[in-house]
């Protein structure tokens, strides 16, 4: 009696000048050779659009692991470069389905296993791959010679373009929310509040979705001040394809071969802004050894502040030292385990006590009261400003009306139209500001008490690494300064409020440094150094020194 084989017929096709229509004659191929060969087909396997360089595709590896099954004794593809078109991952794989005894037959390439057979058929695979590389090569430089021209490199537009015969074109309603999102950041809003307010105001994503907080890397892209970039970015296979930055010499850039949709002066404004911020804390590291990594920042300096070790006498010491290196000789540090004490027990032992709510929707109260006074002192320089514009714009029609057909004229109407345009922006801005003033938060109490006590039940754990997020969002900053330690609160996350909320408590930094040595820091709100909202110059909501 004859045992009759099991076969598993694999067929693929790429984007390269192939249809899907391909498979099916790879698959009849397949069927036809199975049939006179007297192989039973009980499985196939398509990958559909996939290069065959790359060894990720879904059924070539969903066909790798069910072979270890017992499920088939034979692969039987059309040719070889079906299989793959690289030389290491053909024979990879190759030898991983032999090793458990499966074997890969093509239907047209039928080499035999003697060496000259294992000869010829490296010979086709090399073939194969270097059909593949030519044409990558070949397509490449075809891109390349598109960029240089300033036409679309294919893929989706970034937001704030759509591309129209190859070339890009501005989206105004996308391009607005990329105007003002730069406008926001520029005049010191943070990504928080910048994204709700372009969300409020009803822009979105290309698919409806509200935008992301994520917006570091638009902030960032200088394809906006209109600047063509191309081939910057390189894949590398790891546990996934990841993208890397490929050197300058590789970029192909354009100044002026996109439309800009912001001017290069607000740009670099923003750029410089974001150095700053990553110049002076370094949020990117919030896991650490440390347990405020990333919140610390230097009073005399403005730089961040990191954990470090030293051994005095042999022995570790722990400090949190300023990162400057200029004023090496009396830069700031402070001894972890006293900070990290510190900071955990003013929530521990105060904010996060439930009996001294009341106190903590007090301090929100009053930030509330200062961000709404502040408002009203802006909301009336406008309107004055607009006042003296109005007035500004009627003398220049008088003006121009006196000396109508006249050279004056002419160079009085350009500037009655640039005060006019300024009177809009300032109408506008006006407008905005008297909706955001009416928009009062509320504190939800309920909401308030349960996030006391889960942050509490967390910070009270042995868990470093959620006790050092749940510190990352209830602290904005934490400053070391001469004399003190300034420690600023977001009460608005403590509160679930979306509007930023803050105060800050003043320590003595004597306090800090000698008082664990003898007993506990007492957290008590009536002792305590608070001031209602985030550098500002506000009175303090009560003084006292412990």
């Amino acid at each position: 009696m004859t045992i009759q084989l099991k076969a598993a017929l694999y067929a693929r096709y790429s984007s390269d000048k192939q249809q899907e229509s391909s498979i099916t004659v790879q698959l009849a191929e397949c069927r036809k050779f199975c049939e006179a060969n007297h192989l039973k087909v009980v499985k196939e396997y398509k990958d559909e659009a996939k290069t065959g360089t790359d060894g990720n595709r879904e059924e070539f590896q969903q066909m790798l692991q069910e072979a270890n099954f017992g499920l088939f004794d034979v692969v039987i593809v059309h040719r070889w470069d079906r299989f793959a078109r690289n030389v290491e991952l053909a024979l990879s794989a190759q030898k991983q389905l032999e090793r458990i005894g499966v074997k890969v037959i093509s239907t047209v390439e039928n080499f035999d296993d003697t060496p000259e057979g294992d000869f010829f058929k490296l010979m086709s695979m090399g073939m194969a791959a270097l059909y593949s590389k030519r044409l990558s090569r070949e397509a490449f430089n075809g891109q390349i010679e598109n960029a240089q021209k300033g036409k679309a490199h294919g893929g989706v537009p970034l937001y704030g373009y759509e591309v129209v015969n190859k070339k890009y074109r501005i989206v105004p309603h996308e391009a607005e929310a990329i105007q003002t999102m730069f406008q926001m950041v520029a005049d010191g809003y943070s990504y928080k509040q910048t994204v709700n307010y372009l969300n409020e105001k009803g822009y979105r994503r290309r698919d409806g979705r509200p935008l992301s907080y994520s917006i570091t890397d638009t902030l960032r892209n200088r394809q906006y001040v209109g600047e063509y970039v191309f081939n910057q970015y390189k894949r590398k296979p790891a546990h996934k394809w990841r993208t890397q930055k490929k050197t300058e010499n590789e970029v192909v850039r354009i100044q002026g071969g996109m439309p800009a949709i912001v001017d290069e002066e607000l740009f670099e404004r923003v750029q410089a802004l974001l150095d700053k911020r990553m110049q002076k804390n370094g949020r990117g590291r919030k896991k650490g050894k440390y347990l405020l990594s990333g919140l610390m920042v230097c009073g005399v300096c403005g730089y961040a502040m990191g954990g470090g070790k030293t051994m005095p006498r042999g022995k570790p010491f722990f400090t949190y030292t300023c990162n400057a290196k200029y004023h090496a000789q009396a830069r700031k540090s402070i001894n972890v385990v006293y900070l990290d004490k510190y900071v955990v027990g003013l929530f521990t032992q105060a904010f996060l006590l439930v009996r001294n709510m009341e106190n903590v929707i007090e301090l929100i109260r009053q930030d509330i009261a200062a961000q709404h006074d502040e408002k009203v002192q802006r909301l009336k320089a406008l309107k004055k400003e607009w006042e003296e514009k109005q007035a500004l714009l009627v003398s220049l029609e008088e003006i121009e009306q006196r000396n109508k057909g006249k050279a004056l004229a002419t160079l009085i109407e350009n500037n009655r139209k640039e005060e006019q345009q300024a009177l809009d922006e300032l109408a506008v801005k006006i407008a905005e500001l008297q909706a955001k003033r009416t928009t009062t938060p509320r504190v939800n109490r309920e909401t308030l008490r349960r996030n006391m006590r889960e942050y509490k039940t967390v910070l009270e754990s042995i868990d470093f690494y959620k006790k050092q997020e749940i510190l990352q969002t209830l602290v904005e900053e934490i400053k070391i300064g001469a004399d003190t330690v300034e420690t600023t609160i977001n009460l608005h996350e403590l509160a679930g409020i979306e509007q930023p909320l803050t105060c800050t408590v003043i320590e003595k930094l004597e306090n800090i440094r000698r008082v664990y040595n003898l007993r506990g820091m007492d957290f008590d709100f009536k002792e305590m150094t608070i001031r209602a909202g985030y550098k500002r110059e506000n009175p303090e909501l009560q003084g006292g020194e412990k």
